[in-house]
């Protein structure tokens, strides 16, 4: 069930003796602890887990190095940390300190459980700690532990290396027998296909491919400019042949053509004069036809070396000439003619030329096309014969390194800090064993004050019943006795600690009140709650306020009002009148504060329901509400009796009190049920008993806020004492007179 607290504060003051007891005990508890629990020694050393180089081989810094630490994965530091804490470690540190003669060693269980490996944080360093009754035997235990656990990493590293070193005994001889065996493939392909140095030869092949084409451009450009030229002294020239060519110029350089030419002309101009003047029978022109004709034919037999295409002119024919063909005479055209010849011959030169180069460029690219496919088996053998090599290079390596690392004590665990014998014990430690006492006593001291605020009952401050009931607090009221009434009126008018929460009470009723407030039922969940005595220092304050004011006893199982007055008898009263028995003037009565007036119970009856619901008290009220300014009504318990719901219904407000630390939730709860299933509206409540410090002392009066236990007779005989009774006066009643 959850519980409201006022605050903690006020939770500790009222559970003040069990608190006080409950630390008590937890301290009284830590003094025996310490007194009977025996010293316990620790000693402390250091391991530094080493990422160095170690060993002077690889193979051993290999073995002696840590591996990767990554997320989630085995952690180095955290390894060794466990392998120290193993049954091999142990024991041998437990052996060699029994051969040492050390006594009184612990079991291997309980060292194992009481050795603690701690990591030094964002370090590779552990910290082994052991806590013994005898300090010489908890610094022995912690160095023998770190010496074995050394030892223990240097057999594991050497136990590593002799394995591989065995294993690479047997390896190296089948890894030299496949490099031979590769070796020899790669030789035989060589010689099979010539090839040496597949690099050297290609590099050969493209240089000379390379020089090739440079030839081939270079005479490519060679035959266009000689083509150009030729095909410009050929347009000059005229000739349409190089050996057209050839002819005019052997022709026109052969001086006996030349002199038979030059004789041939004069004849044929001989011919023509002598035809021209003698005619064609002349003795003459035949002589001169005939020489010209013998010439003429011994100039074709000599032409006809150099031109065999020219054809031999009719001896018979008088009118053939000269042969007609191209004859270079002059120095010019036999010059040019040479020169095309020469041209010709070099365009031919270097157009075979350019053949022989494009051959040797298309063996050059066929052979260097050749160079890849022929490449690709060699390079597969070169590539295993390289793999063999370093093979077996890094077997024979490793087996130096694995047989050093064998002869080597190396450990990639080094001590840093040796454990000494501790001066002073670690456990118990008196502050802290007290500051622990304190700690957890005062832990358990709010828990012991929380469960017995959770299983009290009692209400204690206006903020928990306001969650209850869901109504506002209309005040605090403070202690007082039942009696007050009884004692110096102005000095208790002149206590603004006592009076002033009645007056505060009083305006918050009128200010919470829908209509004016003529008629207050008062009331509470259950008994000895103190509403009798609220509902008289409530009328005395409205009397003193200048209200007429009439206090109602209608608690008709007991009656207090008469008692709190001290009135003569509650024999009269509110039961008489509805009953006909009395009327309302003579039944009520006056006390000796001014403006108010007591309208007791009356005589009692067997059925106070019946005349609690009767239309003469309905009728009483209203008759009464012309009267007085203010009608406070005094009711039983609500949870105990329904006299409070039945007379709220003829009334304006219902206010209802509740005692500090009497009333309780449960009583709390059901008067809120009753409440609400009434359908009656509750103006708010008013908290009672509330501890203050007066002004001023009452004495022989006692505090405890009780409605009951009081007798007449006392209170009237401290009334007489009373400076100020003589003073106080009766209201006026004329209107009561008037009453029926």
């Amino acid at each position: 069930m959850s519980r409201s607290f006022s605050s903690i504060l006020s939770a500790f003051k009222r559970q003040w003796i069990p608190a006080g007891l409950t630390l008590a005990s937890v301290m009284v508890g830590a003094i025996a602890y310490l007194m009977y629990t025996p010293k316990l020694y620790e000693a402390n050393a250091r391991l530094i887990l080493d990422e160095k180089k170690v060993s002077v081989s690889e193979l051993g810094r290999d073995l002696a190095r840590l591996s990767e630490n990554v997320p989630g994965g085995a952690s180095p530091i955290a390894t060794q940390a466990e392998l120290i804490k193993s049954q091999r470690v142990l024991k041998r540190a437990v052996d060699k300190l029994a051969s040492r003669g050390n006594q009184n060693l612990p079991a291997l269980d309980q060292l194992s459980k009481s050795l603690r490996v701690k990591i030094i944080p964002a370090t590779n360093i552990l910290e082994l700690s052991y806590q013994n009754q005898d300090p010489k035997t908890a610094a022995n235990l912690v160095n023998a532990v770190m010496e074995s656990m050394i030892e223990e990493n240097i057999e594991s590293i050497r136990a590593g290396a002799r394995s591989v070193k065995i294993f690479l005994q047997k390896e190296v001889p089948n890894q030299r027998a496949v490099l031979q065996k590769v070796e020899r493939e790669e030789n035989i392909y060589r010689e099979r296909n010539g090839l040496i140095s597949v690099a050297d030869q290609t590099r050969k092949l493209v240089d000379n491919l390379g020089t090739s084409e440079n030839q081939e451009r270079d005479l490519s450009a060679q035959l266009q400019e000689i083509s150009a030229r030729n095909a410009s002294l050929k347009q000059v020239i005229g000739t349409g042949s190089l050996k057209n060519a050839y002819e005019s110029v052997r022709i026109g350089q052969d001086e006996e053509l030349k002199a038979l030419r030059l004789k041939l002309a004069n004849l044929e101009t001989k011919v023509i004069d002598e035809r021209a003047r003698l005619g064609d029978r002349n003795p003459d022109l035949l002589a001169t036809l005939e020489q010209r004709n013998e010439v003429r034919s011994l100039y074709e037999k000599k032409l006809a070396p150099f031109s065999p295409n020219v054809a031999p002119a009719n001896p018979n024919d008088a009118n053939a000439t000269i042969p007609q063909i191209d004859i270079a005479n002059d120095a010019l055209s036999q010059d040019l003619i040479s020169k095309l010849i020469v041209g010709e011959v070099e365009q031919v030169a270097l157009e075979q030329k350019m053949l022989t180069i494009q051959e040797e460029k298309s063996a050059l690219q066929s052979r260097l096309a050749d160079v890849p496919v022929k490449q690709q088996p060699l390079t597969n053998l070169v590539r295993s014969r390289e793999e063999a090599e370093t093979n077996l290079k890094q077997l024979q390596s490793k087996l130096q390194e694995a047989t050093i690392a064998e002869a080597q004590l190396v450990s990639n665990l080094q001590i840093i800090s040796q454990a000494d014998i501790p001066l002073s014990a670690e456990w118990p430690k008196n502050s802290v064993v007290i500051l622990i006492a304190i700690f957890f006593g005062l832990i358990l001291v709010v828990v012991v004050v929380m469960f017995l605020e959770l299983i009290d009952n009692s209400l204690y401050d206006s903020n928990e019943v306001e969650n209850i009931l869901k109504q506002p607090s209309l005040g605090d009221l403070p202690t007082l006795p039942d009696n007050l009434i009884n004692l110096n009126l102005d000095a208790f008018l002149d206590d603004s600690l006592l009076v002033e929460p009645y007056h505060k009470l009083l305006q918050s009723l009128k200010l919470h009140s829908i209509e004016k407030l003529r008629t207050l039922v008062i009331s509470s969940p259950q008994i000895n709650e103190g509403k009798s005595t609220v509902a008289a220092h409530l009328a005395i304050v409205a009397a003193v306020s200048s209200q007429k004011t009439l206090l109602i006893d209608a608690n008709f199982r007991q009656p207090t009002q008469h008692q709190l007055f001290n009135l003569i008898s509650s024999e009269s009263g509110l039961s008489d009148v509805i009953h006909g028995q009395l009327v309302l003037n003579e039944a009520i009565q006056s006390t000796e504060i001014k403006n108010l007036s007591i309208l007791s119970c009356g005589k009692s009856s067997s059925r106070p329901f019946l005349e609690l619901e009767s239309e003469e008290l309905q009728s009483l009220l209203k008759t009464v509400i012309t009267i007085f300014d203010l009608v406070i009504i005094d009711t039983p318990a609500i949870n105990d009796f329904s006299d409070a719901i039945t007379l709220s219904r003829y009334s304006d407000a219902l206010l209802l009190v509740v005692r500090n630390k009497i009333s309780t939730r449960n009583g709390l709860n059901q008067a809120v049920t009753e409440i609400t299933k009434s359908g009656v509206t509750m103006t708010g409540f008013v908290t009672n008993d509330i501890k203050t410090s007066p002004s001023i002392n009452y004495p022989n009066l006692n505090y405890n806020g009780s409605t009951s236990g009081h007798k007449s007779d006392a209170m009237a005989k401290t009334l007489k004492f009373l400076p100020f009774y003589n003073k106080l006066h009766k209201p006026e009643m004329s209107s009561l007179e008037k009453m029926p």
